[in-house]
């Protein structure tokens, strides 16, 4: 697809993301109108479509976001009890601005501990946002406007946190080459497994979901950007 195409279909989505949602709710549309409106959206079997501007509300940020993720690998793993054991992440970030001195992590408040692998530091932990928790990384020297930096870093989760049934990632500015996976490292893998689109960190039911294949243990989805949204895995044991 030309760069042309490209930018002819973001516009598309941003521009009728919020039309779609009130047509929805004044028609008071049935689950299956309803995915099927969000399917045509969202490029249902087009693997060249990203995913923008579904958060229904946008929850308050502790800090203005001054960089663009370019690169972003996300690898959850759900343990034999059925629970989330860990997040793992892998991301190359571009400073939009000069003085960008560290990336804020937004995580699950459930998390027992976050480690920076490789790139910078913990810094101050903060509760925002009606609910949602994030830490500093920060790096050992600030970037510069279009300077780029590579970070790993991993959340860990409490053993025993039985009945998890998905992983949602949120983005607010665009977020670019995303691959997202989550392995099963039990013998039982799910009986059922979805790839989906929420309007909100923490609730609510998907705006839009697809039936998604689980290969040796492992569900794994690469979309070329996500922007004012939240995307993941839902699954039924």
């Amino acid at each position: 697809m030309s760069v042309a195409g490209v930018s002819h279909v973001y516009l598309n989505v941003t521009s009728f993301a919020e039309t779609l949602r009130w047509f929805i709710d004044a028609f008071e549309m049935d689950d299956n109108h309803r995915e099927d409106l969000w399917g045509t959206l969202f490029g249902e079997g087009d693997p060249g479509l990203g995913v923008a501007h579904a958060l229904r509300n946008r929850r308050a940020m502790v800090k203005p976001q001054r960089h663009r993720t370019t690169n972003l690998v996300e690898r959850y793993s759900i343990g034999p009890a059925r629970s989330l054991m860990s997040r793992k992440t892998f991301q190359a970030i571009r400073a939009v601005e000069d003085g960008v001195d560290g990336y804020f992590f937004n995580h699950e408040p459930w998390a027992s501990r976050i480690e920076v692998l490789h790139g910078g530091v913990l810094g101050e932990r903060y509760i925002y946002g009606g609910g949602l928790t994030g830490v500093d990384i920060l790096f050992p020297s600030p970037l510069k406007k279009m300077e780029s930096t590579a970070l790993e870093y991993q959340a860990y989760f409490p053993i025993g946190d039985l009945g998890a049934t998905e992983v949602r990632r949120p983005a607010f500015a665009r977020v670019e080459n995303v691959d997202m996976a989550v392995e099963f490292t039990s013998e039982q893998s799910p009986r059922s497994l979805w790839w989906c689109v929420w309007d909100d960190h923490f609730a609510g039911q998907a705006v839009w979901e697809q039936e998604w294949a689980v290969r040796d243990r492992t569900a794994r989805k690469y979309v070329p950007f996500i922007e004012e949204a939240v995307v993941g895995f839902r699954w039924e044991w």
